[in-house]
């Protein structure tokens, strides 16, 4: 009955040490479960964007393949990058027709 007692115990403090080695320790020596959350968060979201990269990188090397040709585009549509190009410079440079607020104390 003992040696049972003492194996399970032992089993016990084995599943307590794992699951405790992979907490990160704060600088008090403490486990810090805000820690761990923020990490795994972080992690997450670096996966989930890795793994969307992937996706986006195999289907612009695959679709092109499998679809058939497409006609290329109207003219006019080609142009609108640069139409908009060059209304956002004539934005740009253009002067303001607001008036200067400026204001003057004499004493």
């Amino acid at each position: 009955m003992n040696m049972m007692m003492s194996s399970h115990d032992d089993i016990g403090r084995n599943l307590r040490t794992k699951k405790n080695y992979y907490m990160v320790m704060d600088d008090n020596g403490n486990g810090g479960s805000d820690n761990n959350k923020n990490e795994s968060i972080c992690a997450l979201m670096i996966r989930y964007s890795a793994m969307i990269l992937v996706v986006v990188t195999l289907s612009i090397l695959v679709l092109p393949l499998v679809l058939p040709p497409l006609p290329p585009p109207p003219l006019m549509l080609l142009f609108l990058p640069l139409f908009i190009l060059l209304f956002l410079f004539l934005i740009a440079f253009s002067s303001s027709t607001t008036t200067p607020n400026f204001s003057s104390f004499s004493s």
